[in-house]
């Protein structure tokens, strides 16, 4: 590998979700630390560009997109959701106080799986994003830290100790 460009931020970068809409790629960067949401245009990866920022409590450590809505798993101060249609400007929308360490984000249709370290997975309805509920929540061996989805009913659960855990989401609640 080579490297094209660079940028710094303000914190930690932890994750990147990548949205391309046409010939613009923006970066939506989950900066922990004194950090928050950072928006990057990455159209030209020799010249990344800060497009916006939002300040979050906690330690952001993880982030998705999902149509003009950003999530960010942010440590102990739970998840938020921010409004990104103006990426100069991103509006906090709602914050859901999850009761462990919010490690990870995944946006699918209109739930948001949260990976909440020993409290496992939590399945927010997101329908009404001014007020996300938990609809149910899995409980993994040991910790959960990171998401993914294998196809559209299959659900991938990476931890510390209990290792991979796989779970159906055909259903999510």
């Amino acid at each position: 590998p080579v490297t094209l460009g660079s940028l710094a931020t303000f914190g930690t970068a932890t994750d990147i979700a990548v949205v391309r809409n046409g010939g613009a790629t923006t970066l939506y960067i989950a900066d922990g630390g004194p950090g928050g949401l950072l928006i990057v245009d990455a159209a030209d990866p020799a010249n990344p560009l800060a497009l916006g920022s939002l300040a979050t409590p906690g330690d952001a450590l993880g982030v998705d997109h999902q149509a003009g809505l950003v999530a960010i798993a942010d440590g102990h101060a739970g998840v938020h959701l921010i409004d990104v249609a103006d990426p100069a400007n991103p509006a906090l929308v709602s914050t859901f106080d999850t009761d462990g360490l919010a490690t990870d984000v995944l946006f699918n249709g209109g739930v948001l799986y949260v990976a909440d370290r020993l409290n496992g997975v939590l399945t927010l309805d997101i329908s009404q994003p001014l007020l996300p509920i938990l609809a149910s929540q899995l409980g993994t061996q040991g910790s959960a830290y990171q998401l993914a989805i294998a196809d559209d009913i299959t659900l991938l659960v990476a931890g510390y100790e209990g290792g991979v855990v796989t779970a159906d989401i055909a259903t999510p609640d």
